[in-house]
């Protein structure tokens, strides 16, 4: 086994990972969304080269993308709740 094949082993292309989160999901996932996610911190991501990136399997398989507004809508019912009052 090359080096070449030992690091594309330890992570998923762009679309290999856009597969496996809407095959996970249920929705539709583009390699494009796969980056941002990579760009924001959400999944984890290594620089092969100038064109290649690999995201971590394990961030990959475990992300789940919801629908628009539903984390949104989860964090204003938490603030919602009746907060106590100090006496």
């Amino acid at each position: 086994m090359e080096p070449s094949e030992v690091i594309l082993k330890e992570g998923y292309t762009a679309s290999q990972a856009a597969e496996i989160m809407t095959r996970n999901s249920g929705r539709r996932v583009s390699p494009d969304y796969v980056r941002k996610l990579a760009q924001k911190k959400v999944i984890r991501s290594t620089r092969i080269t100038a064109r290649l990136n690999l995201y971590n399997k394990a961030d990959v398989a475990s992300y789940r993308v919801e629908g628009r507004g539903k984390k949104a809508g989860r964090a204003a019912q938490a603030r919602a709740l009746p907060q106590k009052k100090a006496a």
